[in-house]
Parts: C-alpha cells; sequence; structure tokens
C-alpha cells in the first residue's frame, strides 16, 4: 500500500509542477520589435522602400534568439547609438515583396521607454555583399 501512496503522490507532484511552469511561462513576457519592410525594383536590383517597426511583447520562452544567417537575405538591426541590442535577424530574400521579421533583444538591452533606437535594413547577396540598406528612427514608449 505504501509503494502506491508513494506512485501518486509522485504523480500528484510532477502535476502540479507542470502546471505550475505553464501558467507562470505566459506571465513572463520579453519586449520584441517587429518590423515589416517592402522591398521595391527588381530581384537583381532592389530596393527598400518602407520599414515599419512596432514594438510588442512576447512570451519569455518563444523569444527570438540568433536566426543563421540568409545569403541572399534581408536583416534586420537594431542600434542603440553604435551597439546592436537585438539578436541576429534575417530571413531569405526571394525577390521584391513585403518581408516580415521580429527582432528579439539581448539579455540586458531591452530598450526602456524614451530611448532611441536606429533600426537598419539590409539586403545581402549569396556572398555577403551590401545590395540595399534603409533606415529608420524611433522612440520606444
Amino acid at each position: 500500500m505504501e509503494v502506491s501512496q508513494m506512485k501518486i503522490s509522485k504523480l500528484f507532484s510532477l502535476i502540479l509542477i507542470i502546471f505550475l511552469v505553464t501558467s507562470i511561462s505566459g506571465c513572463l513576457t520579453v519586449p520584441i520589435l517587429k518590423v515589416t519592410t517592402t522591398i521595391g525594383g527588381t530581384t537583381d536590383a532592389p530596393t527598400i522602400e518602407t520599414i515599419e517597426a512596432e514594438q510588442g511583447a512576447m512570451d519569455a520562452l518563444k523569444r527570438p534568439k540568433d536566426y543563421p544567417p540568409h545569403m541572399p537575405g534581408v536583416y534586420v538591426w537594431v542600434l542603440q547609438g553604435t551597439d546592436m541590442i537585438n539578436f541576429w535577424t534575417s530571413t531569405d530574400y526571394t525577390g521584391p515583396r513585403t518581408y516580415e521579421l521580429t527582432a528579439g533583444f539581448k539579455d540586458g538591452k531591452e530598450p526602456k521607454s524614451g530611448d532611441t533606437l536606429r533600426i537598419w535594413v539590409q539586403i545581402v547577396d549569396e556572398s555577403g555583399g551590401y545590395v540595399a540598406n534603409n533606415e529608420i528612427t524611433m522612440v520606444w514608449d
């Protein structure tokens, strides 16, 4: 009888731990930056026509980290002064269209209200050479 009670006790403890972890993880959010950029021109001669940046928040366990570099690719850098504060953020460049990228911030580098950020979007070719770039400035709310 003791063995059965121990198994039930361990099972109950495991269920309780899983419940606590899943309920707490939804409460821990981190700031992110959603960047939408429209690229025009041609595949071989693109131009970055627009950049829009929207601050948001995401579950800390799901936040973006470093993405592997894409070549050719569309890259986003978030700069505070000369310091890159976001994780490596890129996606495949497939020609002129609208691209959406989500930048996560490095630990301890999260922007604070009133911080001025430069959002720099760049297109690189298959060898990593610069093809086009543009930037905007925003103030973090």
